[in-house]
């Protein structure tokens, strides 16, 4: 995995901590560039910090579009605590 796809997957993690609360690690599964659209979208499956698991697909630069369940529907907020996170390539990094 390249620089520049590090850097796009760190963007996706700092993105979705922004869109969900109580995070404690998210794991990005996919990541795909739409040439129509000109967006990258990435599917990302988040584990909160009681233990509850919920996949969301977002779409990178919109803090506010985002395709999951009800359970993502509600867990819309603001993680503040350093999240890990594991990059599609099973590299895993904290961020705060």
């Amino acid at each position: 995995m390249d620089r520049v796809e590090i850097n796009q997957e760190r963007q996706i993690a700092v993105q979705v901590k922004q869109m969900f609360k109580d995070i404690r690690e998210i794991e990005i599964k996919d990541v795909h560039y739409n040439s129509s659209t000109g967006y990258t979208h990435a599917n990302v499956n988040v584990c909160q910090n009681d233990g509850a698991t919920f996949f969301v697909n977002i779409t990178l630069g919109e803090p506010k579009t985002f395709v999951g369940g009800t359970e993502a529907m509600r867990q819309q907020g603001k993680t503040e605590q350093e999240i890990e996170v594991f990059y599609k390539n099973r590299e895993s990094e904290r961020i705060k």
